[in-house]
């Protein structure tokens, strides 16, 4: 419109007076000027938006990443888990079958007791490394 109206008074020449028309094509340039501007904020805007969208979702992946490893290291010590209760169960085996061996077998003093308390410890940890 603007470039018609343009084309219009450069034909016209000196016939016809181009104040009005200069005003008119003035306010419409100044118009468009304040589209494009709020066009380009608009954009801007957008542009913002979705920069700080693609860092969200970079750091939801990450920390999708992260749940996943705590999940594998959670079913890993589970897994652990399950096995230390089999070698508990057989220390708790092993230290109930060395209680009345150790009544049984009349300890006289307090050392002797300790002693033999001792000897009965090595005896589950050598077992335990057997196990393991």
């Amino acid at each position: 419109m603007l470039d018609t109206m343009r084309a219009i008074l450069s034909e016209a020449g000196s016939s016809v007076d181009p104040g009005p028309f200069r005003a008119l094509i003035n306010d419409a340039g100044m118009k468009k000027t304040e589209l494009v501007k709020l066009w380009t904020d608009g954009e801007d805007k957008y542009n913002t938006a979705a920069a700080k969208l693609v860092a969200l979702e970079a750091k939801v992946d990450h920390l999708e990443v992260q749940l996943t490893l705590e999940r594998a290291r959670a079913v890993a010590s589970t897994r652990e888990l399950l096995e230390l209760e089999g070698v508990v169960r057989v220390k708790d085996q092993q230290l109930g079958e060395a209680v009345p061996a150790r009544t049984g077998r009349g300890c006289r003093s307090e050392e002797e007791l300790e002693r033999y308390d001792f000897l009965c410890r090595c005896y589950v940890n050598a077992m335990e490394c057997e196990v393991l």
